[in-house]
C-alpha cells in the first residue's frame, strides 16, 4: 500500500515513517521546505513531498495515488 504521512519530521511521524517502510509500504511524506529529515531512513519507497497543511495543493500532492494517511 502507498501511505501519506503527515509530520514525519517529527517524534511520533518519524517512527510511524520507519515502521511503514519495514512493514513494505510505500511512503509520501509531507514535511516543510526547510525541515531537516536526515534522521530518516534513505529508502527508495519513501518520497518527500514538500508543502504544508495550509497549502490545498501540498496537501492533494502528498495523498496523490495513496491507499491511506496517518495524519
Amino acid at each position: 500500500m502507498r501511505i501519506a504521512v503527515t509530520g514525519a519530521t517529527g517524534y511520533v511521524g518519524s517512527f510511524i515513517v520507519r515502521h511503514l517502510l519495514e512493514a513494505g509500504h510505500d511512503v509520501q511524506a509531507l514535511v516543510r521546505p526547510k525541515e531537516h529529515h536526515r534522521h530518516l531512513p534513505q529508502d527508495a519507497k519513501l518520497k518527500w513531498v514538500p508543502g504544508s497543511l495550509e497549502d490545498e495543493a501540498s496537501l492533494r500532492a502528498v495523498a496523490s495515488n495513496c491507499d491511506g494517511a496517518v495524519h
